[in-house]
């Protein structure tokens, strides 16, 4: 006995093959700091500054809707002041690296000293001062 929701469809013991896949449509033709990856509207790249600034947002097409233009603008100059500091930060990370490694590798080099100069005292034939 078939289900109800099976009534008045033909039972088929064949299975149907599948219809090949048609291929992608080709993308339209968007704005050039957007790709077409699961949205329309993705920035691809890293965003720098002059990128945000420069971003010109569409309108909406029916009247005055959407966002205050001052306000998305505001944002925009506020994002690229954030990426610039971030990107100074980023800069001055390689100068600092390498400070921190010098301080250490002298306070490992002073530490060994110490740790010699305890197991070595000088009147012991091999020390640097004998």
């Amino acid at each position: 006995m078939w289900p109800a929701r099976d009534a008045g469809r033909r039972a088929t013991t064949a299975v149907r093959p599948r219809r090949p896949r048609r291929p992608h449509p080709p993308a339209r033709e968007l704005h050039p700091l957007t790709a077409v990856y699961r949205s329309r509207h993705t920035l691809t790249g890293p965003l720098s500054p002059d990128r945000i600034t420069t971003l010109d947002l569409p309108r909406t097409r029916l009247g005055r809707r959407g966002y205050e233009p001052e306000h998305v603008n505001a944002l925009l100059h506020r994002l690229a002041h954030e990426l610039h500091e971030q990107g100074r930060q980023l800069g001055l990370a390689p100068a600092e690296n390498h400070r921190i490694k010098n301080a250490l590798r002298t306070w490992q080099t002073h530490q060994t000293r110490l740790r010699y100069d305890r197991t070595h005292p000088p009147d012991l034939p091999g020390h640097p001062d004998a």
